[in-house]
């Protein structure tokens, strides 16, 4: 059955439709970051128009988990939730890191080990290491998403390691094409499709931020004595 993914997680927001042997049947994007929220449904319904599919003609919902943007990773998890619940079906989670890597392997051709790396301000970045295994990538042992500074980015960084993701520029020293990969839904969608395969594990489908939110609430002001 076909499979919807959903990727909010950085710089834009992009549905992808895939058909039960893994066939794009539709895809919408957009890079207007200002009204993520207004226009993520709206890109889902173009998307499943132009598939010519209910709801209930699709297997499982997909989306980004992070790390990314808080308030993307909100939307699209939100949003997944409900269209999930309403139809009845399987909610998938796929980090963003993930993505990333799976999206550079998609571009990329003869990529063996990819790290992504996405950069998380402050001198920190996002990353995690992977494998390629027959155009899917892999989990490699004792590897898992973490918020590192920049340098210690660079002492994880393996001989062979193809670097790719907005933060590829502050491990390597030199901006190219690499940097501009970032993670999308159709990404999302064959990564989902190596999850059903038994290729590739599931996260959990709940928000991965590795850092704090800068915003807090202010602590509670004790009532004065009556």
């Amino acid at each position: 059955m076909p499979i919807l993914a959903l990727d909010t997680a950085l710089d834009t927001i992009s549905v992808a439709i895939l058909d039960d042997r893994g066939g794009l049947l539709a895809v919408r994007r957009s890079d207007d970051r200002r009204s993520g929220a207004e226009q993520l449904l709206p890109l889902v319904e173009a998307a499943r128009a132009e598939a010519g599919l209910a709801y209930a003609d699709l297997a499982s919902i997909g989306v980004t988990v992070g790390p990314g943007s808080f308030t993307g990773i909100r939307v699209g998890l939100a949003a997944a939730r409900g269209l999930a619940l309403a139809a009845g079906i399987r909610l998938v989670g796929v980090t963003t890191l993930a993505a990333v890597a799976q999206a550079a392997v998609a571009t990329i051709p003869g990529l063996t080990t990819v790290m992504a790396a996405i950069d998380a301000r402050r001198g920190e970045l996002y990353c995690q290491r992977f494998g390629v295994e027959i155009g899917i990538i892999a989990t490699l042992a004792g590897e898992v998403p973490v918020l590192l500074p920049i340098a210690a980015v660079l002492n994880k960084l393996e001989l062979g390691d193809s670097v790719v993701g907005s933060g590829a520029g502050f491990v390597t020293g030199t901006h190219g094409p690499f940097d501009r990969i970032t993670s999308d839904a159709t990404a999302v969608a064959r990564l989902m499709r190596a999850i059903d395969a038994g290729r590739f594990p599931t996260a959990p489908p709940r928000p991965l931020y590795l850092r704090a939110p800068d915003a807090r609430l202010p602590p509670a002001t004790p009532e004065p004595p009556r």
